[in-house]
C-alpha cells in the first residue's frame, strides 16, 4: 500500500477494474477555477511513481507540456507552412519539402510528436544510410541535410512548447561519417572533344559561358542585359523552377527568380575577349528573336506575344530559359561528342580545375565561383594529381645522391 503523499505531490492508487496503478497530479486550474487534474498509469506501482515524479518535476520547473496527439507528420506540415515557406527562398523551400515528404514523413511521420525519442530518429538515420527511399543507401551529406530539417522543425516545436526538448540534438543522435565530396570534371581530352560539339545557338552559348566563367546553371538562366557591362557581368539573381503551394501541399511548379545561393554569390566577373564576343552574338540573337516574335504575333501565326524580361538567355518568346531545357541540350551535346552523360555542374567544376591547372590563385578562384569562403574551394578542388606528386618528389630527389 502506497504511503500518503504530501500536498502538491499527487496521489497514487490501484484501479480495481484492470489492476493498473493510477497517479494523479494537478496542473494549475481550469477556466472555471476547478483544479486541472491529470493522470499517469502503469502496471507496476514503482513505474507509476516514477512517471508521477517526472510529471511533477516538470510542473514544478515550469516545463510541463499538455499532452497532445499531434503526430510528427502533422507538425512537419505545420512547420513547413508557417515557418519555412514565408521566409525561405524557392529552392530551399522545395528541398525542405522534398526531405519532409520523401524521407521524414514516410518513416517516422506516424509517431506522436510528444512520443518521438532519439532512438526513433537514430533508427531512421540508420535505415536511410542502409536503404534510402529507393533501396539504395543515401550519402552521408544527404542524410545530414535531411536530419538538419528535422532538427530545425523540432527546435521550433520546443520553442512553441509542444515538446520539452529536442530529441534530434547533436548529442542525442549520431550521423554517419562525412566523406570528402567528389567532384566530376571533364578530362582534358573530353574538354577538347566537347568544344567543337557545342552549337552556336542560344542554349549552346549559355553552356559555353558556364564552361568559361564557372557560373551555376541557375545563375546563367537568371542573367539580364542590365547585368552586363562592357567587359564584366554581375551576378544578381538566379532563375529556377520552384514549387507552387497551397498550405503545406505542393500543387505544381513554375519558373521564378530568387537571390543567388549566398551573399558571396553576388559578384562581378570579368569577361575575356572571347566571352565579350559571345555576349555580342547573343545580343544579335535576342534582337532577332524579338523581331520574329512580334511579326509572328501580328500576322496571326501565333497567339503568344513577346514578353520582355530583359533576359540574356531566353525562349523564342522572351521568357526565362528553363534549366531543364539547358540540361537536355547539354545531354545532346555530350552524346554528339561521344561522351558520357553528366550534369550541368560538371561545366562549373571543369572551369575551376582548369583555372587551378593554369596557376590561378585559390582566393581569386573562390571569389569568381562565389564560394562563401576559400576553405570550400580548397576542399572541392585543391587535390594534387599523382603526376603532380611525382613531379615534386623528383624535384626533391635532385638533392640526394645514392
Amino acid at each position: 500500500m502506497a504511503k500518503k503523499r504530501g500536498n502538491g505531490e499527487g496521489s497514487i492508487y490501484q484501479r480495481a477494474s484492470d489492476k493498473l496503478w493510477i497517479g494523479t497530479y494537478t496542473v494549475g486550474r481550469k477556466a472555471d477555477g476547478t483544479p486541472n487534474v491529470k493522470t499517469v498509469s502503469a502496471k507496476k506501482q514503482e513505474d507509476c511513481l516514477r512517471k508521477l515524479r517526472e510529471k511533477q518535476q516538470q510542473v514544478d520547473a515550469g516545463l510541463y507540456i499538455e499532452p497532445d496527439k499531434m503526430t510528427v507528420e502533422q507538425w512537419m506540415q505545420t512547420w513547413f507552412e508557417h515557418y519555412v515557406r514565408p521566409v525561405r527562398k524557392g529552392s530551399t523551400a522545395d528541398t525542405t519539402y522534398h526531405n519532409i515528404n520523401q524521407h521524414i514523413i514516410p518513416t517516422i511521420g506516424s509517431v506522436r510528436l510528444q512520443k518521438l525519442r532519439s532512438e526513433h530518429i537514430q533508427a531512421f538515420i540508420n535505415k536511410e544510410q542502409a536503404e534510402g527511399n529507393k533501396g539504395k543507401g543515401l550519402a552521408p551529406a544527404t542524410i545530414k541535410r535531411i536530419t538538419a530539417v528535422l532538427h530545425a522543425a523540432l527546435e521550433q516545436a520546443v520553442a512553441n512548447k509542444l515538446i520539452i526538448s529536442n530529441p534530434c540534438s547533436k548529442k542525442a543522435v549520431k550521423l554517419p561519417k562525412m566523406e570528402q565530396e567528389e567532384v566530376e570534371v571533364l578530362q582534358d581530352w573530353e574538354y577538347d572533344q566537347l568544344l567543337p560539339a557545342i552549337p552556336d545557338s542560344n542554349e549552346g552559348r549559355a553552356i559555353l559561358l558556364m564552361l568559361n566563367i564557372g557560373l551555376r546553371a541557375a545563375e546563367v538562366c537568371g542573367l539580364r542585359w542590365k547585368d552586363i557591362d562592357d567587359d564584366f557581368l554581375t551576378v544578381n539573381q538566379a532563375c529556377m523552377r520552384m514549387g507552387e503551394y497551397e498550405g503545406s501541399k505542393q500543387t505544381g511548379t513554375k519558373i521564378g527568380f530568387c537571390t543567388p545561393k549566398s551573399k558571396k554569390s553576388h559578384r562581378q566577373i570579368p569577361l575575356s575577349k572571347s566571352m565579350q564576343a559571345l555576349i555580342r552574338k547573343q545580343r544579335m540573337y535576342v534582337n532577332t528573336a524579338h523581331v520574329n516574335a512580334v511579326k509572328a504575333y501580328e500576322s496571326g501565326r501565333t497567339a503568344k506575344q513577346w514578353q520582355d524580361h530583359d533576359m540574356l538567355f531566353c525562349t523564342a518568346q522572351g521568357t526565362p530559359l528553363d534549366k531543364r531545357n539547358l540540361l537536355r541540350t547539354y545531354h545532346r551535346i555530350l552524346k554528339a561528342a561521344g561522351l558520357n552523360q553528366r550534369g550541368l555542374h560538371t561545366l562549373r567544376h571543369t572551369f575551376a580545375t582548369r583555372a587551378l591547372a593554369k596557376d590561378m590563385d585559390v582566393r581569386t578562384l573562390s571569389e569568381l565561383l562565389g564560394h562563401e569562403n576559400v576553405a570550400t574551394t580548397l576542399n572541392l578542388y585543391c587535390h594534387s594529381s599523382l603526376d603532380k606528386k611525382r613531379e615534386w618528389m623528383e624535384k626533391l630527389d635532385d638533392a640526394v645522391s645514392v
